[in-house]
């Protein structure tokens, strides 16, 4: 069933290296591995950001955050959700450099993705584009801005549908930078029979996630995706929804 519009709700926040003394069990063992003090920090502001985002959307102070990779079946990484019996609830993270992005919906399955506008070698971009794709996004006027549009879009798209990378980006066909976000076929196996239809996809405001970073939102289940953007202050609050908001409606 495809629902018409769908709300979903993103939290940003700037990575903090204190959010580590928030975590404990696996998610400070993983930050903890990690040698780089900015992965750390950007890690465990995902976390608690994850934790905090799933208590609220849910109602419910003890609701947890749970990992299950699809491939292996490792409760040690894959992609996060909420457990039952809030799993009703999608959750999806994302972060880059300055930038830790949650999405959340009451669609089980949602994805986010955030990225920092880089160069890409054409060699390097065939990866995940067709070449269709390629071509117009080298044509544009700002190709790198568009080729991480691009991206952007596709890891949404794949992380709501469940595949993640484990699924090649170059196999989903993603609307052009210049146009309404959204899928235009894909080539891999579908999730429970979805069609590309059915898949609603929004950008993030630059005014939000600023003017060097693009990301993106996809909900399976949705026709249109209405994005509400909230920004947490820096330093942030253990209390979300402090800062600013922003609606915007996606495709």
């Amino acid at each position: 069933m495809t629902a018409a519009l769908v709300p979903c709700k993103v939290w940003v926040a700037r990575p903090d290296p204190d959010d580590v003394r928030h975590l404990q069990g696996q998610s400070l063992a993983r930050c903890l591995r990690l040698r780089q003090p900015a992965d750390r920090a950007r890690m465990a502001t995902g976390q608690r950001l994850l934790a905090l985002v799933a208590r609220a959307v849910s109602g419910d102070p003890s609701a947890r955050v749970v990992r299950r990779c699809s491939t292996c079946g490792s409760t040690q990484h894959g992609a996060p959700r909420i457990a039952a019996p809030h799993d009703r609830f999608g959750i999806s993270l994302s972060h880059s450099h300055e930038l830790v992005v949650v999405a959340a919906s009451d669609q089980a399955r949602v994805g986010v993705d955030v990225e920092r506008v880089r160069h890409h070698e054409p060699r390097a971009a065939a990866l995940f584009c067709a070449p269709g794709e390629l071509a117009a996004d080298l044509r544009s006027a700002r190709p790198d801005l568009a080729l991480t549009t691009r991206w952007v879009r596709k890891e949404a798209v794949l992380k709501a549908a469940g595949w993640g990378l484990a699924s090649p980006p170059v196999d989903v066909r993603i609307s052009d930078v210049g146009d309404r976000p959204g899928v235009r076929s894909w080539s891999c196996a579908a999730p429970a029979g979805i069609r590309p239809e059915q898949v609603g996809c929004a950008d993030l405001p630059s005014a939000f996630v600023g003017e060097d970073y693009v990301g993106a939102v996809a909900v399976i289940g949705a026709q249109r995706v209405v994005v509400e953007v909230i920004l947490q202050p820096d330093p942030w609050e253990s209390r979300l929804g402090a800062g600013p908001r922003l609606r915007s409606a996606g495709s």
